[in-house]
């Protein structure tokens, strides 16, 4: 190799490494954020009279709260628009998107991609496919229920020709139907969900790279806008003071140092005016001065499902003397206990459930606990809230037990104990929940120890 070649590749390896390392700063990750959530609230500008929705859960970190206001979350899966895994999840179904659309004829919906795309799967697949089935759904339940017809009622699948292919557009509208189906027997579809929806849904996609001379008025529309913002470039390489990271709070676990967005947009100047150097230390100072956030006002910390006395919550929403504000009974689903709850209490149960795998075995014994201590609480009317740290897991686990063994269809509680259990059940049990908690996602072993639990007892 001669001393040039020699040179150059020392040179390339001294750069690409100094990318890497950028890559993994959090001033980095942090300013390119700053960079994408200005651009975000850029676009709220143009749409104002329209919420703005993160996606969960990276979609939080771009919207400015001391510019703009987030107006809620929701939790659609790039997985479910990963190319030849294309779904509908009636577990995130998301509909409480439709009280948001019937307020407000219209919602922006902000994302990001890491991966060199212009948008995320999320945002090019999943809610494409979500508008479509949601339509024909609603089409569907109308006509077999004799209920009036608008005029005008699209039911089309609609993609952005620039990101999805024809033929992968062609692929996805011969699952729609079987999609439809699945909503359809999930029982989601109501009277009062086809009152709400009065025009059918429509996406439609911005990025930093979209141009437009003048903003789309969709107020005479026959539809209700479904506006995706991929807030993150695939063409920026340099910010002020920075490099650029194309969806830089992706993964928050594995960059964010136990930052959270909330306290981010709260001191955001105090930790990026310093610089790289002095950006860790502020943070470190700021978690452990700020452990707990404070609540995000469009997410309250528990929801009740539906009109049962049933609430699933996060730690936050057990907390006394809160919790005995709203309700007569807590079940407590996480290892950790407040100081005036510990000892034995007639109207709260500490089921002491850890989290991940460890969990598991510990959640099946949990369930028959849990159901043998709420009966009577239920039948004379108690507010029960089933809590676990974030009420997404392990107390929906609990909450979904407490819904199939004492409540029918319509929420009712039951005269007798336990109808025959069947996964069609568990389903339908299960998409009540998300149709309320939409922060909801149980995983595959919660839900299997469900069935095993009521399997064992059938």
């Amino acid at each position: 190799m001669s001393t040039e070649e020699l040179i150059w590749n020392t040179s390339v390896h001294f750069q690409t490494n100094a990318i890497r390392k950028e890559d993994k700063s959090i001033f980095h990750r942090l300013c390119s954020i700053k960079h994408d959530a200005d651009f975000v609230t850029e676009i709220r500008s143009v749409f104002p009279s329209y919420p703005l929705i993160a996606n969960e859960r990276c979609g939080s970190w771009y919207i400015d709260r001391e510019e703009t206001s987030c107006d809620g979350s929701v939790y659609f899966k790039s997985t479910d628009g990963h190319f030849g895994k294309w779904s509908f999840s009636v577990k995130r179904n998301n509909f409480h998107l439709l009280d948001i659309l019937h307020r407000s004829k219209g919602c922006l919906i902000v994302d990001a991609t890491r991966r060199g795309k212009s948008m995320p799967d999320s945002l090019s697949k999943t809610i494409p496919i979500w508008c479509c089935v949601v339509n024909r759904a609603v089409d569907t339940f109308r006509q077999r229920e004799g209920l009036s017809q608008p005029l005008e009622w699209d039911t089309q699948l609609y993609t952005s020709p620039k990101v999805t292919p024809p033929q992968e557009k062609a692929a996805i509208e011969e699952l729609v139907d079987s999609f439809v189906d699945t909503l359809l027997r999930s029982g989601l579809v109501t009277k009062n969900v086809c009152d709400k929806l009065q025009k059918p849904l429509r996406p439609f996609w911005y990025t930093q790279e979209t141009l437009f001379v003048e903003a789309p008025v969709f107020e005479e529309a026959p539809f209700f806008p479904v506006i995706c913002v991929s807030a993150s470039s695939v063409q920026v390489q340099r910010i002020k003071g920075a490099s650029y990271i194309q969806g830089a709070a992706d993964d928050e676990d594995s960059w964010a140092m136990g930052l959270t967005w909330e306290v981010f947009w709260k001191h955001w100047r105090d930790i990026l005016n310093g610089g790289p150097e002095a950006c860790e230390a502020t943070i470190k100072r700021l978690v452990t001065s700020e452990p707990q956030p404070p609540a995000d006002p469009v997410s309250p910390p528990f929801q009740f499902i539906g009109s049962t006395n049933i609430a699933i919550g996060s730690r936050t929403a057990g907390r006394p003397p809160f919790c005995w504000e709203h309700f007569e009974v807590v079940i407590n689903c996480t290892q950790l206990e407040y100081p005036s709850l510990t000892g034995e209490l007639p109207n709260y149960l500490f089921l002491d459930i850890p989290e991940g795998k460890k969990g598991q075995v510990k959640l099946l014994g949990s369930i028959p606990k849990a159901l043998s201590f709420v009966e009577e609480k239920l039948r004379r009317g108690d507010r029960i809230l089933v809590h676990c740290a974030q009420g997404k897991d392990r107390s929906v686990a609990i909450a979904l037990s407490i819904l199939i063994a004492f409540f029918d269809d319509a929420g009712c509680v039951l005269e007798t104990q336990v109808p025959v259990v069947t996964k069609e059940l568990v389903q339908k049990r299960l998409a009540f929940i998300s149709q309320f908690r939409h922060l909801a996602s149980i995983s595959r072993t919660s839900l299997k120890r469900v069935h095993m639990h009521f399997m064992s007892h059938a």
